[in-house]
């Protein structure tokens, strides 16, 4: 299996994890997500998955790359919103 592959794999893998057993990742989600967590642990859990696949197919790893960084940037604005931004 390439590198590639089973990163996406792995990816994958962690975005079902989100589906199966949601309560392991709902704290993580409440700290940009506090009053949705749950809703949002699903989300993330589907666009893992997606980036995952994205990540699989060497024909989709640049776009992968792309979506990888809009979804830390996405994370990242939701955390600071909620920790900082939210205790005004």
């Amino acid at each position: 299996m390439t590198d590639g592959r089973l990163t996406g794999l792995i990816v994958s893998l962690i975005g079902a994890a989100h589906v199966v057993v949601p309560r392991l990742f709902d704290p993580v989600n409440r700290l940009g997500f506090p009053t949705r967590a749950r809703t949002f642990t699903y989300v993330n859990g589907g666009l893992e998955i997606l980036l995952g696949l994205l990540m699989a197919s060497p024909r989709t790893r640049r776009l992968s790359l792309f979506v990888s960084v809009c979804y830390v940037v996405y994370l990242t604005v939701a955390v600071l919103r909620a920790q900082l931004w939210g205790r005004r």
